[in-house]
């Protein structure tokens, strides 16, 4: 148990509820924004605006924290590095609990200075398996990234956040219209958690959105795990990497 007791573990978990609180303050934001400036209405213009600033949040919250923890901010990808054996299992219960405290003190600060309902709050437009295999896909996507950039030995780390960041914008840009493009278990759960514990007015007691919240755990977790261990079986896990060739060496 040396881990609980060392002093550096707690101050990455506080660097990576810092990071979740930035990327998820700003996307959902960018959500309020949308929805005052249009009276309601989500049109291509919104679409671009939310996905931008999901994208550029995350990738200023990963070049601030990343050099103290890593830059994780997404428990799909804390579960993937740590079943892979890139990260103890213990830092990573504490990284994932870091992560959804940081989306839901962002998410509450929202709720009490708006009186949107629900916002941020993900919510399938397709069918439970439909909305499983995109979000599956999309994090599985998300998290090659961020192996081949940032975890492989190989990888070109110094552009790891614009890469990931990218792929953000992107998986928005493709998803918001049908499973709001979440790719991250903490960004859906601290929305959904407020509005559970602090339902605006004339929201119905048992929201149709809370009954399939698994869905953004299960599906980007699988996802994630399925792209990891892909990278992992093709290119090599932490280990191996460093007996293969590097970009520009010869066999």
């Amino acid at each position: 148990m040396d881990i609980l007791r060392n002093k550096d573990t707690w101050t990455k978990a506080f660097a990576e509820l810092l990071g979740t609180f930035l990327f998820v303050f700003i996307g959902l934001g960018s959500i309020a924004t949308v929805i005052s400036i249009g009276q309601g209405s989500i049109d291509n213009g919104a679409v671009l605006a939310i996905a931008l600033a999901h994208g550029i949040g995350i990738t200023i919250a990963i070049i601030a924290i990343g050099r103290i923890s890593g830059g994780h901010i997404n428990p799909a990808v804390t579960i993937a590095l740590s079943l892979t054996g890139n990260f103890h299992w213990i830092k990573a219960l504490i990284y994932i609990f870091s992560q959804i405290l940081g989306a839901f003190t962002a998410s509450l600060i929202w709720s009490k200075a708006l009186s949107t309902p629900a916002l941020g709050v993900h919510n399938p437009a397709w069918s439970i398996p439909r909305t499983l295999i995109i979000e599956g896909t999309l994090t599985g996507l998300l998290v090659f990234i961020i192996f081949a950039t940032a975890v492989d030995k190989r990888g070109l780390s110094k552009l790891a956040p614009f890469a990931i960041g990218f792929m953000i914008i992107l998986g928005h840009l493709v998803a918001i219209p049908f499973t709001g493009a979440s790719m991250n278990p903490a960004r859906s759960f601290g929305p959904a958690l407020t509005t559970k514990l602090f339902p605006p007015a004339g929201l119905p007691e048992q929201a149709v959105w809370w009954s399939s919240h698994w869905v953004y755990w299960v599906g980007p977790i699988a996802g994630a795990l399925i792209a990891a261990y892909i990278y992992v079986i093709i290119f090599g896990d932490k280990k191996s990497q460093e007996n293969l060739s590097k970009p520009g060496q010869e066999e």
